[in-house]
């Protein structure tokens, strides 16, 4: 069973034999219309993606700036 990151990660990365790390970097006014109609469209933007890639990445990587950007929201959605 992992414990460490580094444990977890190399286990993904064999896994989905990928080694790519998917960054979760949203902008607001750049969002699709499918997830801006969303309650809290950030998190239905970072479902979206990890949800569509998860099994051919090996890790996520949010950019904390852009999700600390749009206030609590953005911090409730990461």
């Amino acid at each position: 069973m992992s414990t460490t990151f580094i444990d977890k990660l190399r286990e993904a990365q064999d896994r989905n034999r990928s080694w790519v790390c998917v960054g979760l970097d949203p902008v607001m006014g750049q969002l699709p219309a499918c997830v801006q109609q969303a309650e809290n469209p950030l998190l239905a933007f970072g479902r979206a993606i990890v949800e569509a890639t998860a099994d051919v990445v090996s890790a996520f990587k949010p950019n904390l700036a852009f999700w600390l950007a749009e206030g609590l929201p953005g911090l409730a959605a990461l």
